[in-house]
Formats: C-alpha cells, structure tokens, sequence
C-alpha cells in the first residue's frame, strides 16, 4: 500500500512498522514519530556542529564554545533581510544551515553566542564587549 493510501483513511494501522494503530490524522504510531523526531534532532545537531566548526567553533566575540549557545551571525548585520530574500517567510535555522553548507560556506558569516548576537542587535551593530574594549 502506499504512504498516500495511509492519508486518506484507508488503514489504522502506521506506515512505518505497520504493526501498530496510527495516531488519529497522523501516518506514524507514537513510537514511530518519537524515533523519526529523535533522528530529525540528531541531523540538526550535526548540521549545526558542521557549521560552528568550520566558522571557527567558538563565539567570535567572547570565546563560548558550547554549542546549544551558538547562532550564525551576519557579519554587517544584514542577516533578516538575506534570509527574507532566499526563502521569503521561512528563514532561519536549520533551514539556512542547510543553505550555508550547499553554498560552501559563504564569506560574511560568523559564530556568535545567543548573548552577543543579541547584545549586537540592540547596540547598533556592537556587542557589548566590543563597546567595552574601546572604552577601557
């Protein structure tokens, strides 16, 4: 039978392992869907350590190195209206991960932690630390 059969109502019974009833409006059995999310999760992880790692595999304005606190950043500070421009609504995430790595890694790009990313946002353009080490 195949997949599209199981959208329509035509069996109970998930698609995946066909041996337990699927959820109501959904092609997979719980199990299923937890394994295929456990699998999507560990794509995106290694996506966006191939990332990081090839920007430098740290923040470039602190230092951080612990992954779930990194972002890539648009280096001039463009990034919304790139990402608008490439995929219309959907922009960011894995999404433009994925676009970063079919492109080879594009100049203008770079790591910086949640933190700094948004210190950058709301200082015009400068991180806090950035301001901090001219200052002083």
């Amino acid at each position: 039978m195949r997949r599209s059969a199981f959208r329509g109502g035509e069996s109970d019974l998930c698609w995946q392992c066909m041996t337990r009833p699927r959820l109501a409006d959904a092609v997979r059995c719980l199990s299923c869907l937890a394994a295929a999310r456990r699998g999507a999760k560990r794509h995106r992880e290694r996506t966006k350590r191939l990332i990081v790692d090839h920007y430098g595999g740290a923040c470039a304005c602190c230092g951080e190195t612990l992954v779930d606190f990194l972002t890539l950043d648009h280096v001039a500070g463009d990034g919304a209206r790139h990402r608008r421009g490439l995929f219309g609504v959907r922009s960011g995430g894995c999404v433009f991960y994925r676009w970063v790595i079919k492109n080879n890694f594009p100049d203008g790009l770079q790591v910086l932690c949640m933190n700094c990313n948004m210190s950058k946002h709301f200082n015009g353009g400068k991180c806090v630390h950035e301001l901090m080490r001219v200052t002083h």
